[in-house]
């Protein structure tokens, strides 16, 4: 117990001293981690004055209090002071627990907690403090060398110490050396600390120099230092010396006296005394260097002295640039300035003196100047005859006389006169004339003094004719100041805005502004002042109607104000135009609804705000089924009026928020972003099935249309305009293919194009590749046992697939045209087929070939089968050429025309799949038709339901009573055929006789003279 004061007292005056030490640390370097560092330090100090009071039994429970404030904050201010010198940021954490001892002592204290108890949580905080701060040290990347190590781990052992010490179990043991084991391990943790940041200090100098090094090695300029201690020698010389003299920083430490050997000998004299190159106004000093090649390089030297420890002078820095080009520039500013001034001083008015009898008796050499006489032509001759117009010659001499005779009383005149050059040119002089009088008041001459103003005359002129463009300018000029104050405004403005001119000059251009206008003007005018702008706006005229205008606005000077001068056009009918132009940009003519362009875009803003809000949107493609039938058979205009109708009822079906478009022919799209559920979608999709679904009325005509719709979903379908819409499309066709209102999209559809695209490229191969085959079905006369005709079939013989159905291929020819030239190798090869079966000795029979909607089409139709049957020699009786009703019904007045010229060439026309369409009676009558087919679709019913067999009935005696012919397709059993030949119809074709065969089979039955009525032989 005896050496616990001295243990307290000692260690007292250690930290003293090591606070003093850190103060003193501050004062000189003022690092904020060092002020911290020494005011806990400071604070420490005071806890072991505390200690000391605490052995006199000094009000023990407020030194307690004192003690754990100290030690605590003592403890937080060393843990503080080491993240500012590492430079990392301090945690508010620490704190609260601060504040959580705080309260924890006061409570304490109060409730008479033991002290043991009370200062644990003190202590552990303190050691725990302790070991993080030395952790930091150890642990950073920024430190290196001993320091870091002794630093890191006193404060490490301190804490641990000071953990150890919270238990009674253990200080107990150590009581007696506690405050010397203390003082050791603060001692060591400061004593650490000093050296980590002498440590750091040390690598930031090496750092400095280092990065001072480099930049003298890489600037332009010579930076030098001189030695003149021991001897005169160059201690560093830069890398630029070479660039600049020629010579290299080695041959200058080899050589002194090279300093004196390059400068120029008049600049020598700044050399003799070399520390007075640095002078106390610190002005720079002006040498000239020889180069090593021998020019001369001006050089500007900035120098200041060295002085050593005892204040001796022992060299001097500097640093030494190249200022060459500005002293070339700088000689010939002061050889303008020369000859600027030389012609200031040579600039002079015409002088010339006449006496009474108008001879020049002196001319300076500026009238010589500018008439181009020499002077010994002018002296002494007349004036008037010499530089006198002989136009105003007569005039201006008896002006001249005449101020002899009435010697006027005031001696100076102003008169405006031509003067001619010896060249002839013209001249016009402001002349201010002098009276020359004698002694006696008499004139004896005149002295003029004269001003060549022709430029000016012909400015004032120019100014006129401005003048007279600014009356009567189309456009709009005004001229206004800065505050819109209007100066000056033309005819135009007057006739634009309705106010008399009186009136204008009276207003501010804000009056003119439209109110609807919020652009800052103040802008306006500091850009026009600057460079000029032009831009468009809105004004308003007397009775307050709103003009479009285009202003051009530029900054000017009218005497000597700065002021703004507009060009203002009205643009009104423009604008309309261009929002017309706009319009039909964006919008449909026909029905005023947005155009792919403008539907696009909505799309666009509508993903962009529907990504940002996580909503979804739904884009409908819809197209009107069999419109082109409504337009062939009812007209254009009305098909027009329809489009209209029908984009109205679409608006009407969706909300305010949505798009509906029309991007052509009868397709429209609808966007949809006002939508929870996909229940909305296709409550919205049946609202415009059910609507379009009603009895529609357009110029006394009533008819029924459909939809087809299709549906494309974000983000499932696509994330772009053109995703969306192609996907809907494709959605729409699948609607239309399966006979649906409407499909939402599913990545198989694609699926299914891809297929139609392979189907596609592998057509446009088959014709090269001979994969094409045409099978003939025969068309028997059951009442007499014959084949009368044979009907073409084509089969595609694929070489992967094997035979191909036309169900499969035959659409995807009529969509990409390929049905063009299947179909006329299809006519060709049925054509030289029949005929090579004519020559062979066969019966002769017709041969049935279908053509396609684009076939019939085809407006060279004749000739091409003009020219098949010549080139196979087929007599057109023998050639029968099948189109469906559908076909035939797509334009009425053309199909006419056609089936007319076919013929008349002798070809026999059937219309096929009769009873499916609809066609009148009256067309039926019209069309020159040989043949009529009933479909299949009415034979196969025909014995089950008494409907079908009553349609084709009449079907068959209408056909007879036109002297048609009528054919049964797909008769498949004997009932059906003995039901046909009952109502006296014995053409038939289908499986019951003979199924599709190759031309090669077909020769076998042809080969038959005659077949039994049942068919049997062809079954």
């Amino acid at each position: 117990m005896d050496w616990i004061l001295p243990s307290v007292i000692a260690t007292f005056f250690s930290i003293v001293i090591l606070t003093v030490i850190y103060w003193y640390l501050f004062v000189q370097y003022r690092e904020l981690f060092i002020k911290i560092w020494a005011t806990g330090w400071t604070i420490y100090a005071l806890r072991f004055i505390l200690e000391i009071l605490q052995s006199f039994k000094i009000n023990e429970m407020l030194l307690v209090v004192g003690l754990q404030f100290t030690m605590v904050a003592s403890s937080l201010l060393f843990l503080w002071g080491t993240y500012s010198f590492l430079g990392q940021q301090f945690s508010r954490r620490f704190l609260y627990v601060f504040l959580v001892n705080g309260v924890w002592t006061a409570a304490g204290l109060t409730i008479g907690i033991p002290l043991p108890i009370l200062n644990l949580p003190a202590f552990l905080f303190v050691g725990l403090n302790y070991i993080w701060t030395g952790l930091m040290l150890i642990r950073s990347r920024d430190l290196a060398g001993p320091g870091k190590l002794f630093a890191g781990w006193g404060f490490v052992l301190w804490g641990i110490y000071k953990l150890i010490s919270s238990f009674e179990v253990f200080s107990s043991m150590f009581v007696s050396w506690e405050y010397l084991n203390d003082g050791f391990l603060q001692f060591i943790a400061a004593a650490g600390i000093l050296l980590v940041y002498f440590e750091k200090m040390r690598a930031v100098f090496s750092s400095g120099e280092a990065r001072l090094l480099s930049i003298a090695e890489n600037a332009k300029d010579i930076i030098y230092r001189w030695r003149m201690n021991p001897d005169s020698h160059f201690e560093y010389v830069s890398p630029a010396v070479t660039d600049i003299t020629g010579y290299t920083p080695e041959e200058h430490y080899a050589d002194p006296e090279i300093f004196y050997m390059i400068t120029h000998p008049d600049d020598l004299k700044n050399l003799k005394e070399l520390p007075s190159l640095y002078n106390e106004n610190r002005q720079p000093i002006v040498m000239r260097f020889f180069k090593k090649n021998g020019n001369i390089v001006w050089v500007e030297h900035y120098s200041v002295p060295l002085y050593d420890a005892a204040g001796s002078l022992v060299g001097f820095e500097g640093i030494a640039r190249d200022i060459t080009m500005r002293k070339q520039a700088e000689e010939k500013l002061k050889k303008s300035e020369r000859r600027f001034r030389n012609v200031l001083e040579n600039i002079r008015l015409i002088n010339i003196t006449l006496d009474r009898n108008g001879q020049i008796t002196f001319c300076n050499n500026y009238l010589l100047e500018i008439t181009g006489w020499w002077r010994d032509e002018l002296i002494g001759t007349c004036s008037f005859d010499v530089l006198i117009p002989e136009n105003v010659r007569d005039s201006l001499k008896e002006a001249f006389f005449r101020l002899f005779s009435d010697n006027p009383g005031k001696n100076d005149l102003h008169i405006i006169t031509p003067i001619q050059t010896k060249t002839g040119e013209l001249k016009m002089v402001s002349w201010n004339t002098t009276l020359l009088r004698d002694v006696t008041d008499e004139i004896i001459g005149i002295s003029s003094f004269g001003e060549d103003i022709t430029e000016r005359i012909k400015a004032e002129d120019v100014l006129k004719r401005y003048q007279l463009v600014f009356e009567h300018a189309s456009d709009i000029i005004i001229i206004f100041r800065y505050d819109g104050k209007i100066l000056e405004a033309n005819a135009a403005a007057v006739k634009t805005y309705g106010y008399s001119r009186e009136q204008l000059l009276t207003m501010n251009m804000s009056v003119l502004r439209a109110q609807l206008i919020k652009t800052d003007f103040a802008e306006h005018i500091d850009q026009a002042e600057k460079k000029g702008m032009l831009y468009e706006t809105m004004h308003k005229n007397k009775d307050g109607e709103i003009i479009s205008v285009e202003v051009s606005l530029q900054g000017t000077v009218l005497g000597n104000e700065k002021v703004l001068l507009g060009i203002i056009r009205d643009i009104t009918e423009r604008k309309k135009a261009e929002d017309t132009i706009n319009h039909l940009a964006y919008y449909d003519f026909l029905t005023g609804l947005p155009n792919r362009i403008l539907f696009y875009e909505r799309i666009d803003y509508a993903l962009t705000n529907a990504k940002i809000n996580k909503q979804k949107l739904a884009v409908m493609f819809l197209d009107l089924d069999r419109f082109k039938l409504v337009n062939d058979t009812m007209g254009h205009t009305m098909g027009d009026q329809l489009l209209k109708n029908v984009g109205k009822l679409l608006k009407a079906c969706v909300g305010p928020n949505d798009t509906v478009a029309r991007i052509g022919g009868d397709e429209f799209t609808i966007l949809l972003s006002d939508f929870n559920r996909e229940e909305n979608i296709v409550n919205t999709a049946q609202k415009i099935i059910d609507a379009l679904k009603k009895n529609w009325i357009i110029n006394g005509y009533e008819f029924q249309i459909t939809v087809s719709l299709g549906i494309a979903l974000y983000p499932n379908d696509g994330d772009n305009a053109e995703i969306l819409t192609k996907n809907a499309d494709t959605a729409m066709y699948r609607a239309k293919e399966q006979g649906d209102n409407y499909q939402f999209y599913t990545p198989q559809m694609n699926y299914k194009k891809i297929q139609r695209m392979e189907i596609e490229l592998a057509l446009r191969k088959a014709l090269e590749n001979e994969e094409f085959q045409i099978y003939y079905q025969p068309q028997i006369n059951v009442q007499k046992g014959l084949i009368v005709g044979l009907e073409a079939l084509l089969r595609w013989n694929t070489p992967k697939k094997g035979v191909v159905q036309p169900i499969e291929f035959i659409n995807v020819a009529e969509e990409s045209g390929l049905i063009i030239p299947i179909g006329e190798w299809v006519l060709k090869t049925a054509c030289a087929q029949n005929k090579a079966w004519q020559e062979a000795g066969y019966p002769p029979v017709r041969i049935s070939v279908n053509l396609s909607a684009h076939q019939f089409r085809q407006k060279n139709l004749v000739d091409m089968v003009t020219s098949i049957l010549e080139e196979t020699g087929l007599e057109p009786q023998w050639l029968e050429l099948e189109i469906t009703e559908s076909t035939a019904m797509q334009d009425v007045e053309f199909s006419l025309v056609m089936m007319k010229k076919l013929r008349e060439m002798g070809i026999q026309i059937a219309m096929d799949d009769f009873g499916t369409g609809y066609s009148s009676l009256g067309y039926l009558r019209k069309f020159p038709l040989t043949t009529l087919k009933i479909d299949r679709s009415f034979v196969y019913n025909v014995l089950a339901d008494v409907e079908d067999a009553a349609i084709v009935a009449t079907i068959i005696v209408m056909a007879q009573n036109l002297k048609l012919n009528v054919i049964i397709e797909g008769i498949e059993c004997e009932e059906q055929m003995v039901f046909f030949k009952q109502q006296k119809c014995y053409e038939m074709q289908g499986y019951l006789f003979s199924e599709p065969k190759p031309g090669s089979e077909i020769e076998k039955l042809l080969s038959r003279k005659a077949l039994n009525h049942s068919g049997n032989n062809f079954c």
